[in-house]
């Protein structure tokens, strides 16, 4: 059955009960687009979801992704019966997006969804030759904490991903910060300290559009500790929000559906014993949390994924542990931030220890299938066994069917398995691809390559490099494709190194900029090769306006509102990207008024910015009453009115700068 079909079809199940008599039914959630689960969303996609009935509520749908946080996006469809997003700057390639719609959209005579939904999608990687090259060895100042891989997001909101690690020598962790054309700072930054680390999650935990580093420690004095990103690379003095032992594989997700991001960790449940416990921290959107809730996991758990597993819109659990024989277990989650009993994922074969698997629509069907290394234990009856990989489609009930051997044993010598796997389209093709870490024979880890040909069918391992294990997968160097960086094994366990893929022959290249800088209105040209059928040039992530001229240049005027940042040209064979841009906005003392008004004024969630008509692009920047910049997005009005989100922001009384490329206004406005 095609994906949308399947979709559509699996919740208007539930749309077509007749609500009881004197009862006004409540809204039910019919489709969205994309569809859940979709490894291929567009750079410049919109979002949008589609109820049985006309609902409001546009302002409170929440955007966030996994390497940037809180994404601004203008909401509309309000009286209608889908509700849209279009976020502000384009989507990075790769990049994983969750899509909250709260309970708090109800229907147009006032009634709500019963609970929240949360979908994920991932967004395309472009095409590429996935061989990978280049990229320096990073060194730690001690091992790195083993069996935790390294993190990748945007930590000081220049548009380029940057790196993290935990530092087990040193006790602390260290960001490494990118340049976006493919190189990391050679020396880490020192961030929260601790002892013992043992893991370390990127998410924005106070919806200011930050990355906030939540941190998990083997001390039981440091427990779990968050620190607030202040935006520039760097993080306020860690706060503990909560104690306990041996916590481990902090996690961010919206488990109870309210556009909140929630902390999930693991933790021992007692002292002395194989006994563990998944926590869940619920967020209430400021920074803060509620009170634990425990969940009893099953002993000795190793680590443990939060996914919606079967296409009920509220996230679950699943659960690795190498105790027992049988090591996957599934708990379906309440849409409350609670989750139901433990469910043994029957036929998922036992391997060996391991710390990173795959969770990943691998099929193309809409429903998270599971990705399990398989290696005999006994191996050493059998010095020359070789691991091999298996996916285990999901039945869309929690569940998962027969596995399916990928690509045979692994090409090298000797016994070899597979410790740990990381999911990315590392070709550009809409498809999972498996990046994959061994260990065996003589001690020695590869990095090995394994492409999803389509139809339940994969390549044969690729051997890629030596010693090293644990990944992270994104568009490090801003061309369009999937990179990965990577930690050492036991022989490197202080290094972190670089690997960047090739993009296609025929993908564009830009070879001047001219000029490099200039304010709103500057016409810009673009030299370089390939342009043809380009779809879309972004400037800082903003999509704008440009003409291909007959002789192959591309010229477009700066646009107001635009941020600082890298150029990008996207065509159907790749992208290029150029070196940064600098928006000079001049004679900003001497801008005309911009005759402009705000309503509500107090207002919750969603306000409306009044212009004259006419009026174009509009930057708007909030700053608190202490003067900090906590929300920068660009409206773009229709007849005269934009809405401006205002979800997430603490009560206070704010300051509203707008400004076009001519005039500006300056505006009081009380948040409730």
């Amino acid at each position: 059955m095609p994906t949308a079909t399947r979709f559509a079809h699996s919740l208007l199940g539930g749309a077509l009960l007749l609500a009881a008599p004197g009862w006004a039914q409540a809204p039910t959630l019919v489709s969205t687009s994309p569809v859940r689960s979709v490894t291929t969303v567009g750079r410049l996609s919109s979002l949008s979801a589609t109820f049985s009935q006309a609902v409001t509520g546009a302002a409170g749908l929440r955007l966030s992704s996994s390497t940037r946080g809180y994404l601004a996006a203008t909401p509309s469809g309000n009286g209608t019966t889908t509700l849209s997003l279009q976020p502000t700057q384009a989507f990075a390639a790769g990049e994983q997006l969750m899509l909250t719609i709260p309970a708090t959209v109800q229907s147009t005579s006032g009634t709500a969804l019963s609970s929240g939904q949360v979908m994920s999608f991932q967004v395309a990687g472009g095409p590429a030759s996935y061989v990978f090259s280049g990229g320096s060895a990073h060194n730690g100042t001690g091992p790195i904490t083993p069996g935790i891989p390294p993190i990748l997001g945007d930590v000081n909101n220049d548009g380029w991903l940057d790196m993290v690690v935990t530092d087990g020598g040193a006790n602390f962790g260290l960001l490494y910060l990118g340049n976006g054309q493919g190189l990391f700072a050679t020396t880490g930054q020192q961030l929260v300290p601790g002892t013992s680390p043992q893991g370390a999650a990127l998410a924005d935990f106070n919806n200011d559009g930050r990355l906030d580093l939540a941190t998990a420690s083997a001390d039981d004095a440091y427990g779990v500790t968050l620190s607030l990103g202040v935006g520039n690379g760097t993080f306020t003095a860690p706060a503990v929000v909560a104690a306990g032992r041996k916590a481990r594989h902090p996690r961010a997700a919206d488990v109870n559906g309210d556009g909140n991001q929630d902390l999930l960790y693991l933790q021992q449940a007692a002292a002395g014993t194989t006994l563990d416990a998944v926590i869940v921290l619920l967020g209430d959107g400021l920074g803060g949390f509620a009170a634990p809730l425990p969940l009893a996991a099953p002993p000795d758990t190793r680590t443990f994924y939060v996914q919606d597993l079967n296409n009920d819109g509220k996230l679950d659990l699943l659960t690795y542990s190498f105790y027992t024989s049988t090591s996957i277990y599934t708990f379906l989650g309440t849409g409350q931030g609670t989750f139901g009993p433990r469910v043994t994922a029957a036929g998922v074969d036992n391997s060996y220890p391991l710390s990173q698997f795959g969770l990943g629509d691998m099929d193309g069907d809409g429903i998270i299938d599971l990705v399990m290394p398989n290696f005999p234990w006994n191996h050493g009856t059998n010095p020359t066994v070789r691991g091999y990989v298996k996916v285990y489609p999901g039945t869309g009930q929690g569940t998962f069917g027969t596995g399916i051997t990928a690509g045979g044993t692994l090409p090298v010598s000797g016994y070899q398995y597979v410790s740990n796997i990381v999911l990315a389209d590392i070709n550009g093709d809409g498809r999972l691809d498996m990046i994959e870490g061994t260990g065996g024979a003589s001690s020695s880890s590869f990095v090995m390559l394994q492409i999803n040909e389509g139809q339940n069918a994969y390549s044969a391992a690729r051997p890629q490099s030596m010693w090293y294990n644990l990944f992270a997968a994104g568009d490090v160097n801003n061309d369009g494709t999937i990179d990965f960086v990577m930690t050492g094994d036991y022989f490197r366990r202080s290094e972190v190194s670089l690997r960047l893929n090739s993009p296609l022959a025929t993908a564009p290249t830009i070879t001047n900029v001219s000029p490099t800088s200039g304010a709103p209105g500057t016409l810009v040209t673009l030299t370089g090769t390939n342009f043809t059928g380009a779809t879309a040039v972004l400037v800082g992530g903003v999509s704008v306006p440009y003409t291909i001229t007959p002789g192959g240049t591309i010229t477009f005027a700066v646009p107001a509102g635009v941020p600082h940042g890298l150029i990008s040209v996207i065509t159907p064979t790749g992208t290029a990207t150029s070196g940064r841009f600098a928006l000079v906005l001049a004679g900003r003392g001497a801008a005309a008024a911009l005759a402009a008004t705000v309503f509500p004024n107090p207002a919750t969630g969603q306000a409306q910015v009044q212009l004259p008509t006419g009026t174009g692009a509009v930057q708007a920047e909030l700053y608190s009453p202490l003067g900090q910049l906590v929300r920068r997005v660009r409206l773009m009005p229709a007849a005269g009115q934009a809405p401006l989100d205002l979800t997430g922001l603490a009560p206070a009384l704010y300051t509203l700068k707008l400004r076009t490329a001519t005039h500006s206004s300056t505006l009081r406005l009380a948040v409730e």
